[in-house]
């Protein structure tokens, strides 16, 4: 039978029951092979995005010419990588060379300690 848009609406905001594997992270995966693809995903993208960084940074040579709102965009991915556990912290400032109170003020966010 077709559905509507309501119908489907409060389908989706019905409360569902929580998984073994659902954590409080900023990356919150459900199943185990959420929790891999995400950290894959911050894994693969911190070479390129922290070497984007530092050059933005620091002032050095990369072959973007990377503005406030990619750098804000970058800083952002890198933290959510650290926050959620798939990027230590002293990493980004081995690759980035900035900490994460930088790397917060780049992504225009705060820290919660």
């Amino acid at each position: 039978p077709p559905t509507s848009a309501s119908s489907v609406r409060r389908r989706s905001s019905a409360p569902r029951s929580s998984s073994a594997w659902t954590t409080t992270s900023t990356c919150s995966p459900t199943t185990p092979s959420r929790y891999i693809a995400t950290y894959a995903f911050f894994r693969d993208g911190l070479e390129v995005a922290s070497a984007r960084l530092r050059a933005y940074v620091h002032g050095g040579d990369s072959s973007y010419l990377d503005e406030p709102a990619t750098a804000a965009a970058l800083a952002a991915f890198v933290l959510r990588g650290v926050e959620c556990g798939a990027v230590a912290a002293d990493e980004v400032e081995t690759l980035a060379g900035i900490d994460q109170a930088k790397l917060a003020e780049l992504a225009r966010r705060r820290i919660t300690a």
